[in-house]
């Protein structure tokens, strides 16, 4: 024969233990007073053995109230003389509800002078000083309490089957299970979900009001990026465009900062050539900006230097290396680095250089300083005719007096 067991543990977790606990968690909690008074109060009404009637409130517990209204009562419970009925007194541990439930069904079972098919039972328990429990047990014979309940001459509630309570002088009925206490049990269950839901609902109606200004504010939120995004996209080609406006004027910013203070090579050529000696040339010339750095030779480096250093327009001289001269030459080998100032104007002379084609007037010192020949002194000069331009005719073409001739210009000094 196969051996099935059911296998009930779940990552080394037995979870039938584990819902029973719950259970046994959650019936103890349903017994604090802030659940308790959840639990719906009924009236019920209770026909004593001798024909009295008494009303008793069942809520969390069973308590009487004799002064109350037979007519608000929507229970009734028939007491089971005590002749019928066999109690016994048990001590047990204090355990769950559950487990006290099974434990005491197990006793009533084992203890039972009546058969198993014929045997109502029901208990009441409260604790003691000693942390036990104090356990009412009753045992009856279901075919003699029901003929007691329909020999009872006392009025009773037809339509639904009356509770079996033992009295007997307890502190609390016992209530016999198997008859009219399973209406009054499934009523309670009702009334207690429904306050457990409206309990629920309060709580979830604070919650929604303590969330609502938070929602409306993330809302709020969403509801302004989205029209964040659409205005972006709107406006993205106008703002593509300002992007690409402000990356040309940042071009032209840096080509302007670079420009400024850039030394024209032709005005710098030009101006090296006025202010350097005649007895000096020049190997290399290197333009960075406006510095200037030289390398060549002259006849000497520390006078070229002083020369160069009082010229306008030139600052910072300053030698790059030690002059050298090699032996067997009467040149010194230099290497300077200047500043020279970018030139507000260009010269007459550079513009000329820039069109050669322009005609240059010849001054009247070249014409004197250039040999004439002995011939040609008292040779007559030719007619001009009347229709030539005077224009065409330089004005050094006239012969001039000897006194007011200007000497012959002098060629630059050489710095010895």
């Amino acid at each position: 024969m196969a051996l099935t067991t059911q296998n009930t543990r779940f990552l080394g977790v037995d979870t039938r233990m584990l819902a029973q606990a719950i259970g046994h968690f959650w019936q103890a909690v349903q017994q604090m007073p802030p659940f308790t008074w959840l639990s719906p109060s009924v009236r019920i009404r209770v026909l004593a053995v001798d024909g009295s009637a008494s009303v008793w409130e069942a809520g969390s517990s069973l308590l009487r109230r004799p002064h109350a209204a037979l007519q608000s009562a929507n229970f009734t419970a028939i007491e089971i003389p005590e002749e019928i009925v066999l109690l016994q007194e048990l001590s047990m541990p204090a355990v769950s509800a559950s487990e006290l439930h099974d434990a005491v069904a197990l006793e009533a079972r084992s203890n039972s002078p009546f058969p198993l098919d014929d045997l109502v039972w029901g208990y009441v328990h409260h604790p003691l000083a000693t942390g036990a429990l104090q356990v009412s047990l009753a045992l009856a014979s279901r075919q003699q309490v029901e003929r007691h309940m329909l020999a009872s001459t006392s009025p009773v509630n037809a339509k639904f089957a009356p509770e079996a309570w033992v009295l007997a002088g307890l502190q609390k009925p016992v209530v016999l299970q198997g008859f009219g206490e399973v209406r009054r049990a499934k009523h309670g269950l009702v009334w207690r979900r429904l306050a457990y839901a409206l309990l629920l609902s309060a709580l979830g109606l604070l919650v929604a009001i303590a969330v609502t200004p938070t929602l409306q504010l993330h809302f709020r939120a969403l509801e302004a990026h989205k029209l964040y995004e659409a205005e972006r996209l709107r406006t993205a080609p106008a703002a593509a465009k300002r992007t690409g406006y402000l990356a040309a004027a940042e071009r032209l910013t840096q080509l302007a900062q670079l420009s400024q203070g850039h030394v024209d090579a032709l005005d710098t050529m030009y101006r090296l050539t006025q202010i350097m000696p005649d007895d000096s040339f020049l190997a290399t010339l290197q333009v960075q900006g406006q510095k200037i750095t030289l390398t060549g030779q002259t006849s000497n480096a520390a006078a070229l230097m002083q020369h160069l250093g009082t010229q306008p327009g030139v600052s910072d001289v300053k030698a790059l290396s030690a002059s050298t001269r090699m032996p067997g030459t009467t040149k010194d080998s230099f290497s300077i680095e200047l500043v020279i100032a970018a030139a507000a104007e260009k010269p007459a002379v550079k513009a000329a250089v820039a069109d050669p084609s322009a005609t240059t007037p010849v001054s009247a010192a070249a014409v004197a300083s250039v040999p004439v020949p002995a011939g040609a002194a008292s040779a007559p000069m030719p007619a001009v005719p009347a229709s030539a331009s005077p224009s065409l005719l330089p004005a050094s073409a006239a012969p001039l007096p000897a006194a007011s001739r200007p000497a012959a210009v002098a060629s630059k000094p050489s710095i010895s």
